[in-house]
């Protein structure tokens, strides 16, 4: 398995991850998290880190994590392991690499939501040493 940074071509199957996956949704009236076009600008960023774990050119997992520089904070936006490679190793391996890639880039502090019900996320983050915050609504508007 090879972890490598997010390129233009995994746009498509990423995509079509994050418009199906029911724990990236934020509120039913927001259809899917990122367009294609927000996604490409994206890959293009110098200051996140867009990750896929990949094996003999199946994308089996990505981490995407904005980093803002002028506070050092990231957040881990997505997270996603394919359900047949899930308990392999293959989350924690994009997150240690996105750890060690947001500490070259000056990041101090890594943080990320997470629905109250995906347990696998949630017990991934406290195994991984974050502490549990403050539950809070989601409140959103496009513009």
């Amino acid at each position: 398995m090879n972890i490598r940074k997010m390129r233009k071509e995994d746009i498509g199957f990423v995509y079509s991850i994050c418009d199906k996956e029911p724990y990236f949704q934020v509120s039913p009236n927001f259809h899917g998290v990122w367009s294609k076009e927000q996604l490409g600008t994206w890959i293009a960023s110098e200051e996140d880190v867009l990750l896929v774990a990949e094996e003999l050119g199946e994308i089996m997992g990505f981490i995407m994590i904005a980093h803002h520089k002028p506070t050092g904070k990231s957040t881990i936006e997505n997270m996603w392991v394919s359900e047949e490679h899930r308990k392999k190793g293959i989350a924690q391996k994009l997150f240690d690499e996105g750890i060690r890639e947001l500490k070259t880039k000056g990041s101090n502090y890594v943080c990320a939501m997470a629905d109250k019900e995906n347990s696998n996320m949630l017990n991934f983050l406290q195994k991984n040493g974050a502490d549990k915050g403050h539950l809070f609504y989601w409140r959103g508007k496009g513009i």
